[in-house]
């Protein structure tokens, strides 16, 4: 009788031990899934944030560029006005002055009886 009870016993055990094996393989394989899905979520989420960040470093290069492009181009062409007036003032001052003096040079030569 006591051996009867012992394997009544063995046995119950085995099947609880067969129980507890399947439940801890199904939880590992369970825990492996979530940290696979968990761990390409997050690959996913990082190459995402990284293109964005990439796209928004090039967009504002980009436009610092171009904003320097274009105040480099605004100050040449103020500076090539400026000097286009400046020489036009000096040309027109330098004709106005040899005129005057060529004419006041003329006169002079008449008064003192140059030939004309």
């Amino acid at each position: 009788m006591l051996t009867h009870t012992y394997n009544k016993v063995d046995t119950n055990t085995e099947g609880v031990v067969v129980v507890v094996v399947v439940v801890v393989v199904a939880v590992v394989v369970v825990v492996k899934v979530v940290v696979v899905v968990v761990v390409e979520v997050v690959a996913v989420v990082v190459v995402v944030v990284v293109v964005i960040v990439v796209v928004v470093v090039i967009v504002v290069v980009v436009v610092i560029v171009v904003v320097v492009i274009v105040v480099v181009v605004i100050v040449v062409v103020v500076i090539v006005v400026v000097v286009v007036i400046n020489n036009d003032k000096k040309k027109n001052k330098n004709n106005n002055n040899n005129n005057c003096n060529s004419k006041k040079k003329y006169k002079k030569k008449r008064k003192n009886g140059g030939a004309l």
